[in-house]
């Protein structure tokens, strides 16, 4: 894996059978946190975020590694820097030049062909 490869490491299997692809609506649930361990959002303790995969709507690193899942499946997913918020940061919640890791597991996704 490269410095600028998002990794997927699969904690639970989903069915393998049915992943979205670019333009789905994908609906995931998620805890992220910062290269020193600290959680600095999480949709665990409320509605699941729903957002389309591929439009621009979330980092670039989120949507590489939530198009690798299959229906039901949780992983954690690594980010580098340059597929999260750069040398920019997120002002206030994340440093410039982090690395992130996203809990995430794909609850549900509608492919609109």
């Amino acid at each position: 894996m490269g410095k600028d490869d998002v990794g997927v490491e699969v904690l639970i299997a989903g069915d393998g059978k049915n992943y979205p692809k670019a333009g789905s609506t994908v609906s995931i649930h998620y805890d992220a946190f910062l290269p020193n361990g600290i959680q600095f959002d999480s949709t665990r303790k409320r509605n699941a975020f729903k957002y389309l995969l591929f439009c621009e709507q979330v980092i670039q690193g989120l949507d590489e590694g939530v198009s690798q899942l299959s229906l039901g499946e949780r992983a954690m997913i690594s980010i580098p820097s340059s597929k999260a918020y750069g040398s920019k940061g997120f002002p206030c919640l994340v440093p410039k030049d982090s690395d992130l890791r996203f809990d995430v597991e794909l609850i549900a996704f509608t492919n609109d062909d």
